[in-house]
């Protein structure tokens, strides 16, 4: 019977740090995601709960000792002659008389949840619209169809360990060892008719709200991965959550495809008002500028700035208002940036003769034969 060293692939002198990024290695390799099996990564787990907690692990260490030591047979007949269950009074001990099996029962419910992050431009928020996604998750099959989840249809509890995975051994006067389930391999049942667990790939509807904002969570109930919960000894099934994340990258290349502004983009969305960074060049700080912003419901608004050195805004232009003030829309904030002016610019020579006299009056720096900046003098 393997250990949960030998399980984890490291010496018994192993750290913390060792085991940790063990464990990692081997998640990524048997996590039933990727095409692992179940088995494998349950005795994963439960070798890693164990041994990342120095006083558990101290625990199994030394009463792994005692067992080296004594060479105690198997203590189950005894206890069962006794009428003494070890497995319940010892996972009474380790579990607090109940506090911790409810923690470790939403754990594993948790588990069974899968995340899908789903990524929206910002014009995809201003209208409701219908949508799919396809992913993986892990359920009962029967012939490669979906199976019941119910007791004795597709399953059985393992009678060895009565569901708990594990079998609790006595090795000495107040020792006890706690070994892995041989006759369910850990997971604390046993597949009947052909059933088994597998990966199936499923397709779930699903609408964006009009207004929905950056970081909403969408639950989708019982559509996760189905596992057997040991605190429970049944069978559950997840959920899936949704989350919906704003892509600015994404939104600003269909705004510079569709209209082809130069100069101006989206920098930040918070709440409900959007952000925009127009580059402007050092003449444009001089004299001003006019400009096109194209916003995400397709509204074209022309900017006059005869300031460049302060920020503007625009009221209710920003994104749908459907959680925050009374507003019906947030806003739209314009900053200033500098862009790098080279020798590729050509003013009418009237021009130049107007951009000398201002010109007196700034301290220009120049690098590489491009003015990237002007000070003001006193």
């Amino acid at each position: 019977m393997s250990s949960y060293y030998e399980i984890l692939e490291i010496n018994d002198d192993a750290t913390s740090d060792v085991i940790r990024q063990s464990y990692k290695k081997l998640v990524l390799k048997h996590h039933p995601d990727k095409g692992g099996d179940i088995k494998t990564f349950q005795k994963i787990q439960e070798a890693y709960e164990c041994l990342s907690d120095d006083n558990t692990r101290a625990q199994y260490d030394n009463t792994r000792a005692q067992y080296d030591y004594l060479q105690f047979e198997d203590a189950n007949e005894f206890m069962n002659m006794h009428s003494i269950d070890m497995s319940d009074i010892f996972n009474n001990i380790i579990n607090g008389f109940g506090l911790a099996s409810q923690n470790f029962s939403k754990y594993m419910e948790e588990e069974l949840n899968i995340y899908i992050t789903v990524h929206l431009t910002l014009m995809d928020i201003y209208v409701k619209s219908d949508r799919s996604i396809n992913y993986q998750r892990s359920i009962i099959t029967n012939n490669g169809k979906p199976a019941s989840l119910k007791e004795n249809t597709c399953w059985k509890l393992c009678k060895e360990c009565k569901g708990i995975g594990t079998k609790t051994y006595l090795i000495g006067p107040g020792y006890f060892q706690k070994t892995i389930c041989e006759a369910c391999d850990a997971t604390g049942f046993n597949f009947i008719n052909g059933c088994k667990i597998e990966n199936v790939n499923y397709s779930l509807e699903y609408t964006i709200p009009y207004g929905i904002h950056d970081g909403y969570t969408y639950i989708m109930k019982k559509n996760g991965h189905v596992g057997f919960n040991k605190y429970n000894k049944k069978f559950q099934t997840g959920d899936v959550f949704l989350i919906f994340k704003y892509d600015i990258n994404k939104t600003n290349e269909i705004l510079k495809d569709t209209y082809n502004f130069p100069n101006i983009y989206i920098s930040a969305v918070h709440s409900c008002n959007i952000d925009y960074t127009y580059e402007a060049n050092i003449f444009e700080f001089i004299t001003g500028t006019e400009f096109n912003l194209a916003l995400p419901n397709g509204e074209i608004i022309v900017i006059i700035a005869k300031n460049l050195n302060s920020s503007g805004q625009i009221k209710g232009k920003g994104l749908p208002n459907t959680n925050c003030s009374s507003t019906a829309f947030g806003n739209v904030n314009i900053y200033f940036g500098h862009r790098r002016i080279g020798e590729d610019i050509h003013l009418p020579e009237f021009d130049k003769i107007a951009l000398k006299r201002m010109m007196r009056n700034y301290y220009p720096k120049v690098i590489n034969g491009s003015i990237i900046e002007l000070t003001k003098k006193n």
